[in-house]
């Protein structure tokens, strides 16, 4: 029987042959006045809600007790569990890892990896690198996906999607994130290049027919 002792208080984490301890801060009750905003390089545990209007940021996983508020936002660089749900038009979350989530609600939600919810998402945003899977669990909503934008990379798995009662759901397969933004850089960059081109047309005197014909080949 083999033996290990940590030297410090945290959160085990094993990655092939290697087995470290992370440290990790622990916020006992909500994200609030109190607290303040977090920003912190390592892992969070927070027993209760991120209120309305506070942000959480973490360079390793964050793990939240309650609820996410509408207007919270909690970006980590590794994975985010939200054990109540995620709720708010003006809620963000982000995570370089997974989504763990009880439900998505009117929220907008981007992982690098998978967004895995307990009940159901719905009028959310979602985009996931990995795969979008929507458990059956939590009443008559669950495993649905109703109103809203759900994308993955992998697949999106759902009992239910849509419904007659709500407006239109969009629910498909894209690009991985990575190619998604270094489609957005090369966009920016050709649009910075097709500026440029315009000023030194203008600098330059050339006549409007030809300026039209240099900004459509700068596009």
């Amino acid at each position: 029987l083999m033996r290990f002792y940590a030297q410090i208080d945290g959160i085990i984490q094993v990655k092939g042959d290697t087995v470290q301890v992370n440290p990790v801060l622990q916020i006992s009750g909500d994200v609030n006045y109190e607290t303040g905003n977090l920003d912190l390089p390592r892992d969070v545990q927070i027993s209760g809600d991120v209120l309305a209007g506070f942000t959480v940021v973490a360079g390793g996983n964050i793990a939240i007790g309650g609820i996410v508020e509408n207007g919270a936002v909690v970006r980590a660089g590794g994975d985010v569990v939200a054990a109540r749900g995620i709720v708010g038009e003006e809620t963000r979350v982000i995570a370089q890892g997974n989504v763990e989530a009880k439900f998505i609600q009117n929220s907008s939600v981007l992982a690098r990896g998978d967004v895995v919810v307990g009940s159901y998402i719905f009028n959310a945003t979602v985009r996931a690198g990995g795969e979008v899977v929507v458990q059956a669990g939590g009443g008559q909503r669950g495993g649905s996906i109703v109103g809203g934008e759900v994308i993955a990379t992998v697949g999106v798995t759902a009992r239910r999607i849509g419904s007659a009662d709500t407006g239109s759901t969009i629910v498909g397969l894209g690009a991985s994130l990575s190619l998604m933004a270094r489609q957005q850089k090369l966009q920016e960059a050709l649009g910075a290049a097709a500026q440029r081109l315009r000023r030194l047309v203008v600098l330059l005197g050339i006549d409007e027919a030809d300026a039209t014909m240099a900004a459509a080949v700068a596009r």
